[in-house]
């Protein structure tokens, strides 16, 4: 079975490729890194919240020691 590139990959391989260059391709990839911004910001609050887990607003371990 085939897997489909991520688009980031594509874009990011599409503007390698001076020769096919574009702005509707520079548009289309301000946007996935502007999505890819927002996805990997909601992915590090997570990990935050996780690394403070039974420790209020302090890293620690998941059952609240050091």
């Amino acid at each position: 079975m085939k897997h489909k590139q991520p688009e980031a990959l594509r874009l990011a391989d599409a503007l390698d490729d001076t020769e096919h260059r574009d702005i509707l391709l520079e548009k289309e990839a301000a946007n996935e890194l502007r999505r890819l911004y927002e996805v990997n910001e909601e992915l590090l609050k997570t990990m935050r919240q996780l690394a403070c887990l039974g420790m209020g607003d302090r890293y620690g371990n998941s059952d609240g020691t050091k």
